[in-house]
């Protein structure tokens, strides 16, 4: 991280570094965006944002998806849970997810059960 932090000093060069590991990142960025569905949700500069100073990078990202997560589900209403063993694997509406989640195009995990309902 330190040799991409000196090449952009030096070349003005921009990375672009789009994860989902926080660790460690709270000094490292000099803007911060935050994309969702697809638009440009948040574009900030590091210092506009305290929780980057305080070390809470995490705590900021959590509350963005949060919010988006309130925003998607008021948007589409309330969808069906029940369980029909013929969803395992189906990626639609919802599905089941079984041995620890692996299926086309997502992954689940489980800490406490082999099967997860994803929404």
């Amino acid at each position: 991280m330190d040799f991409l932090a000196d090449e952009c000093k030096t070349r003005g060069a921009t990375v672009i570094y789009a994860t989902h590991i926080f660790d460690g990142l709270e000094a490292w960025p000099s803007h911060v965006a935050y994309i969702a569905r697809g638009e440009m949700a948040m574009f900030k500069k590091a210092e506009e944002l305290p929780e980057l100073r305080q070390g809470r990078l995490l705590k900021l990202v959590y509350e963005l998806l949060s919010e988006e997560d309130a925003r998607v589900r008021k948007e589409r209403g309330p969808r069906p849970t029940e369980w029909d063993p013929n969803m395992e694997g189906k990626v639609e509406a919802f599905s089941y997810v079984f041995n620890n989640g692996w299926v086309p195009g997502t992954l689940g995990s489980s800490l406490s059960t082999n099967a997860v309902m994803r929404q």
